[in-house]
């Protein structure tokens, strides 16, 4: 008993259903890192934008001899705000926190710190893993009479595309939808130019293997099925032509042994005759 093979339709479905999701999954990393990296510029630009507002307020406040109070009155005021923060802090000169809204203040300067509070820089960072929580980090100096008085730190978490599961999530609903979107689009395609037509040559092929020879299938549209269907013609042309050779030579084989048994019989009857004649010549000597 020959082993059930798998149908070409399947075959074909298969590899390219592999090969479909290979390449969706891809396309879902990339466009999840493009729209994560816009969030990231997004939330950048927001952080810096109120760093540096705040520093130019604070920074006038201490020039005009703006007392403690008056600095941290201005940071409570960012704090009041619908923004959402995970750090927002204000340190002197020796790391003494003077206003924490939210988050912590390290007891040791930090790269964002001691760029602040050393070399008067804005210092800029992203903290957090790539596939979990992240915040952009903002640390500007506030600066008074050609010295750091001090330093304001702001965090702001990321917010990436808001779909249940993160990127694994977005993946597999990109995955679903562009993979339905697709299929429905190639078997339509596969069943119109490849199973339909594979379909309609099994079918004549069992009508010239029944015995209808001369028989001729419809043309294809794709140039190897059209050229199988040639074959296949020409096949089935020349099976006919064969089939009334053979029965031409069949009606001569017939005919001539017909004219061997006529000829056969005709000598057994002239035989005979001569055998009479010999008796007859016998009796008469």
């Amino acid at each position: 008993m020959s082993k059930q093979r798998p149908g070409l339709w399947k075959e074909i479905a298969g590899a390219l259903g592999l090969l479909t999701l290979a390449v969706l999954v891809l396309n879902a990393g990339v466009f999840w890192v493009v729209l994560e990296q816009s969030e990231v510029q997004r939330q950048t630009d927001l952080a810096m934008t109120l760093g540096d507002a705040l520093q130019a307020q604070l920074g006038a406040a201490v020039r005009s001899g703006g007392d403690e109070h008056a600095l941290r009155e201005a940071v409570r005021s960012l704090g009041d705000t619908s923004l959402d923060f995970e750090t927002l802090a204000f340190v002197d000169s020796s790391m003494r926190p003077l206003e924490v809204i939210v988050g912590e203040v390290p007891t040791r300067p930090d790269a964002g710190f001691r760029a602040a509070l050393f070399a008067k820089e804005t210092h800029l960072s992203l903290d957090g893993a790539i596939l979990g929580d992240r915040s952009v980090v903002v640390t500007v100096p506030v600066a008074g009479a050609g010295k750091a008085v001090g330093a304001i730190r702001l965090a702001i978490p990321l917010r990436g595309p808001q779909v249940p599961g993160g990127a694994l999530g977005f993946a597999l609903v990109y995955a679903v939808a562009c993979g339905g979107v697709i299929a429905l689009f190639g078997w339509a395609r596969l069943s119109r130019t490849l199973v339909s037509p594979i379909q309609r040559l099994k079918a004549g092929t069992a009508t010239i293997s029944s015995g209808d020879f001369g028989y001729v299938l419809e043309a294809e549209n794709t140039s190897e099925l059209q050229d199988l269907v040639e074959a296949l013609n020409a096949m089935s042309t020349a099976l006919a032509e064969y089939r009334v050779q053979t029965e031409q030579q069949v009606q001569t084989l017939k005919k001539a042994n017909d004219d061997l048994h006529q000829a056969q019989e005709a000598l057994i009857r002239s035989e005979r005759l001569a055998g009479v004649g010999r008796m007859a010549a016998g009796l008469a000597h």
